[in-house]
């Protein structure tokens, strides 16, 4: 049970408010001086060293603090945080979030299912997880009902890509100057403010009403019925198998090889191996989706989507399938008449794109093995030889002893296992999958690590040539929104460049000087030529005192400017 407030006013949270959002407007209602004696006094000290804007951990000291507010740390949690998707679609087998009851501690990755130590790791799966995303609408309704405009948490979704209720796309920074409307505290909350710093009204929206394909609003609405679920009684190694048997139910050329499938039905954009970008028509937020880390949570929402079910409808179909099916779940498929037909359309639909090796293709493998004569007619000559199963059996094992384990997973030999022997081949898939990723992050992270650093070098260039506006601090989300990446990103990759590092660590340094020269050279412009005079630069410098270096600058600028035309 929670404690007696220990401030002096406590605004109710909105029902569909953001952790972070209504700790910010607490702290406005009391001033900064109530709210810090709150948190010294719950053994928080005077500063927040944790982002507390969605995910929060749990500890004594929150507790306490949550208490002076007059809610539990798990009330909070559960209703204004997105840790409800996070258990829904990732829970471990075992294992409960702490301080609450019935959450299911999110799972470490894909090929443990062992508990998470923290939820700051959530916070690291999706490429957006630094953004606040807002619907200008939504702050137009909250003025025009007399509400403080806040941050939506079912916006905060990975799912989610628009307003549903005004038809808009979220956006996280300003229409005008593109400024990020996320707090520059440590502890990354602040309030939701309708005007930006450059005066633009939030509530006015630039693109207008967007016209949301159905895909990506079915998408929506499953990540958002997924806050509103009290508890899912399957973990996420059970939602996988249920997605799975679904998947291939409705195309049984799914069968764990469903990233084209999703990649087709998202018109998704190939980035990397095993990876894809997910950016709808008119929208300014954008999801990379990988077959490992963050995607192994949102594939299913994904694939239930695809398939036109909720959350509650796909447990209960998979529950039924389960319930009358005499062979494991992930075995049950259409008729035979029905994939051979399938495979048929495949193969045929591949072969006018041009395909130079259809013994490549795993419905060639499928064919070749349940329907020769069709494919013989097709292919001819073309028609290779089809090893036997104790052969293919042999030959994975030898594979197996490579250091590559995509020589195993991606040779033709596996995508015969799939059509003939799917005993073997997901045996072989549990075995190669700790190396299989462990070589994916290595591989892709250092190609991509050195894909942004080339682009926030040219970004920083570009940053440093611009000569219309006063120079202003560089930044790592200002840096990373040029480029398209979180501030968060373009940090690590920054920090890991010994070269870029010192590139911004000297822009900073240089800041007052470049601020100074461009001061000097506007009012060298305004005055047409007459002395410019030192009391006018100092009124327009965004810092007070002169040091005797910057008094040395003036007198070097204003000595070299050129006589005016």
């Amino acid at each position: 049970m929670s404690g007696p407030r220990l401030l002096p006013f406590v605004p109710a949270p909105y029902s569909d408010e953001v952790l972070g959002s209504w700790l910010a407007r607490v702290e406005a209602c009391n001033g900064s001086g109530a709210w810090l004696n709150l948190t010294h006094r719950s053994g928080m000290g005077y500063v927040f060293y944790q982002i507390q804007f969605d995910l929060l951990n749990f500890n004594p000291r929150i507790e306490m603090l949550f208490d002076g507010l007059g809610v539990s740390y798990e009330e909070a949690i559960k209703k204004h945080s997105t840790l409800k998707f996070w258990s829904v679609f990732r829970g471990a087998s075992q294992g409960v979030v702490p301080g609450t009851t019935d959450l299911r501690m999110p799972a470490t990755s894909i090929a443990q299912d062992t508990p998470m130590r923290s939820l700051r790791g959530l916070g690291r799966l999706t490429s957006s997880h630094e953004e606040r995303w807002h619907c200008s609408s939504c702050i137009a309704e909250d003025i025009d009902e007399r509400r403080q405009p806040h941050w939506r948490t079912h916006h905060q979704l990975v799912t989610s890509f628009y307003c549903f209720k005004h038809s808009i796309a979220l956006r996280s920074s300003c229409a005008s100057c593109g400024a990020s409307t996320r707090s520059m505290r440590r502890n990354g909350w602040g309030m939701l403010t309708r005007i930006c710093e450059c005066g633009t009204d939030r509530r006015i929206e630039v693109h207008g009403k967007q016209e949301i394909p159905e895909i990506y609003e079915r998408l929506g609405r499953i990540g958002e019925e997924a806050l509103a679920i009290e508890s899912v009684e399957l973990s996420w190694g059970e939602l996988q198998q249920a997605m799975l048997a679904l998947a291939r139910r409705h195309d049984p050329l799914c069968s764990k090889r469903y990233m084209p499938v999703l990649r087709e039905a998202f018109s998704a954009l190939s980035s990397e191996t095993g990876a894809f970008v997910m950016r709808p028509p008119g929208a300014l937020r954008e999801l990379v989706h990988r077959s490992d880390g963050a995607g192994a949570a949102v594939r299913i929402p994904m694939m239930f989507a695809i398939l036109g079910l909720s959350i509650e409808e796909a447990i209960s179909r998979y529950r039924a399938m389960k319930s009358t099916s005499d062979k494991p779940i992930r075995r049950e498929t259409k008729s035979v008449t029905s994939e051979i037909a399938t495979a048929r359309a495949y193969f045929q639909q591949r072969m006018l794109q041009g395909i130079e090796n259809p013994a490549s293709m795993r419905s060639y493998c499928y064919l070749r093995i349940w329907d020769l004569d069709w494919l013989q007619a097709k292919l001819g000559r073309k028609l290779k030889p089809l090893p036997s199963l104790a052969e293919d059996r042999h030959e994975i094992e030898t594979r197996l002893k490579a250091d590559d384990p995509t020589l195993v997973l991606r040779c033709a030999v596996m995508r015969r296992m799939m059509a003939r022997d799917m005993d073997t081949y997901e045996k072989v898939r549990a075995i190669l999958a700790p190396r299989t990723i462990q070589k994916k992050r290595s591989g892709m992270a250092q190609k991509v690590l050195r894909q942004r650093q080339d682009r926030l070098g040219e970004a920083l260039k570009v940053l440093l040539a611009q000569n219309d506006s006063k120079p202003r601090h560089i930044s790592y989300n200002q840096l990373g929104r040029v480029v398209g990446l979180s501030g968060t990103q373009a940090m690590l990759a920054i920090l890991n460049s010994p070269a870029l590092s010192e590139q911004v660590a000297e822009a900073r340094r240089t800041l007052k000087e470049r601020q100074l020269r461009w001061i000097i050279w506007d009012e060298h412009k305004k005055r047409k030529g007459r002395p410019v005079r030192i009391s006018a630069v100092m009124a327009r410098l965004p810092y007070r005192g002169w040091s005797k270096e910057l008094v040395e600058l003036f007198r070097s600028y204003v000595t070299s400017l050129p006589a005016h035309e």
